[in-house]
């Protein structure tokens, strides 16, 4: 009989994978994931500024058409009143509805009216205004938009005051003057416009993007 001897069976050794490594494993592809969503943040996140930065000068250049455009055609007619005092024309019925027909296209304007140089403002006014009854009439002497034109050497200019409940209307008013000087260059007075700052509120309302933000004028 022919034995055959057998071989001894080959036993295959697995190598186990140390829990360490697949944690290593599973915080590279965390940290890759991290990394991934930052940078895809970032891309929204300076996404958002433009498009945030391009909105704000789409707004300031709104404001300064609109609210500007107001305030240099008020500038305008006050140095036309301004003009027409020095001249002695201002009673004149014809500048004077003329002076008047204008005014409905600054609905801002509550008034325009003209104080004297001892700080008296006059009883004509345009649109005609009631003014308070006072032996003294309404001085407005102390009130800045008349003391700077007053206390001024230099080119005529527009002055703003501070909004302040006015004299002669209800509600706040923001007062722009220009300076009424003689031929000579003597102060006179001022061609003042009574103006409703809530008008320019109300614009600068109108075109917010967010109702949860806010706009201001300054300067």
């Amino acid at each position: 009989m022919k034995i055959e001897q057998l071989s001894p069976p080959v036993h295959t050794a697995k190598r186990r994978r140390s829990p360490w490594s697949a944690y290593r494993v599973a915080l590279i592809v965390i940290a890759g994931l991290v990394a991934s969503v930052g940078a895809h943040l970032k891309v929204t996140y300076d996404k958002a500024i433009r498009d945030a930065e391009t909105l704000i000068s789409a707004l300031a250049i709104a404001s300064e058409q609109h609210i500007g455009g107001s305030l240099a055609g008020i500038d305008a007619l006050l140095d036309e009143l301004a003009a027409n005092v020095r001249e002695g024309r201002h009673t004149d019925t014809h500048f004077s509805n003329d002076f008047a027909a204008r005014l409905p296209s600054y609905p801002e304007v509550k008034y325009i009216g003209i104080v004297n140089a001892d700080g008296v403002l006059q009883p004509d006014t345009w649109p005609p205004r009631p003014l308070p009854l006072s032996p003294e009439g309404v001085n407005v002497s102390a009130n800045k938009y008349f003391t700077a034109q007053r206390d001024s050497k230099g080119p005529a200019r527009m002055v703003f005051g501070d909004p302040v409940a006015g004299p002669a209307e209800d509600g706040r008013s923001l007062y722009l003057s220009r300076p009424i000087r003689d031929r000579s260059g003597r102060f006179v007075g001022v061609a003042v416009a009574s103006v409703d700052p809530d008008a320019y509120a109300t614009f600068l309302s109108s075109i917010l993007y967010d109702e949860n933000g806010a706009c201001a004028l300054i300067g």
